[in-house]
């Protein structure tokens, strides 16, 4: 949020609000951004300010496909590990790829379940096995397509 003018007892003359909506279905991120719109209005007409909507980026849901998560999953249970599958509403390079092949994230263990801040931390050992984790999947992912290739 970027408050303008951003001093101590003094109303701001505008405000800039970035919002990221995300969703696994366009449909909910539509029915979001409509009752967003509406409030928005409402709150404007009664307030007497004025308030803008300017879609940026929109992007895609793009959810993982289900034979990647199995093998994800399979992968898991050969090495021991303990998984759960995850919705992932990603905006990042996940969703770029998805527009070129199947897709599917692996996630490891943060302390403390802290993800994306500076306190964030994976040991060594977790990314590790992280890395074990993506190196057996691709090798049965790549006998599950080869598979599909010869028939």
């Amino acid at each position: 949020m970027e408050v303008l003018p951003n001093a101590a007892n003094t109303i701001p003359g505008q405000v800039n609000l970035k919002l990221d909506i995300r969703d696994l279905s366009n449909a909910h991120i539509d029915a979001m951004m409509l009752e967003l719109q509406q409030i928005m209005e409402a709150i404007a007409i009664e307030t007497g300010t004025k308030i803008q909507i300017q879609p940026r980026l929109p992007n895609d849901p793009a959810p993982a496909r289900l034979h990647i998560q199995a093998a994800i999953a399979e992968v898991c249970q050969e090495l021991g590990l303990s998984a759960m599958q995850l919705p992932s509403r990603a905006s990042h390079d996940t969703q770029e790829m998805a527009t070129l092949t199947d897709m599917g994230m692996i996630f490891v263990p943060s302390e403390a379940g802290v993800s994306h801040a500076e306190t964030e931390y994976t040991s060594p050992e977790q990314g590790a096995m992280g890395a074990e984790v993506l190196l057996q999947t691709l090798l049965k992912l790549d006998q599950h397509y080869r598979s599909r290739s010869e028939n």
